[in-house]
């Protein structure tokens, strides 16, 4: 195996209820990614900046920068834009799906939700971003 095979992708969590982010922090590092969490809406964007992640998970309702504004600044970036992002939130009405969308988002789930979607969710994220940053290289 070379270096870079080895390498876990790196996926933020943004999540202010610590339970929550505690659960999927657990699942998706017993999956084999490595995680961090960001437990409000500047720190997040500040890891994302920092820290480049592979995969952003983003609840909404998030304290000093909501999330839709952290998903905005996120896709309007030319650094970070291609970082895809999986929306993860109580708000379920279709407004608000569409105004994450609008944002950028790459996927919205709604709370609460099934940790194995979660999961099939995020590889297919992964997946897809790796293919874009080899077809971009």
């Amino acid at each position: 195996m070379t270096p870079t095979s080895l390498k876990r992708q790196f996926v933020l969590i943004a999540e202010d209820e610590p339970d929550t982010a505690r659960l999927i922090q657990f699942h998706l590092n017993r999956s084999g990614y490595r995680t961090e969490v960001a437990p409000d809406g500047l720190t997040a964007l500040n890891d994302i900046v920092e820290g480049k992640p592979d995969l952003i998970i983003l609840d909404l309702m998030l304290p000093q920068l909501h999330g839709l504004e952290v998903c905005r600044l996120v896709k309007s970036s030319p650094v970070i834009r291609q970082v895809p992002i999986l929306i993860l939130t109580a708000l379920a009405t279709a407004e608000e799906k569409v105004a994450g969308f609008e944002k950028g988002a790459d996927d919205y789930m709604t709370k609460p939700f099934e940790m194995p979607e979660l999961l099939a969710r995020v590889r297919t994220l992964l997946k897809r971003g790796n293919r874009f940053a080899l077809e971009g290289s």
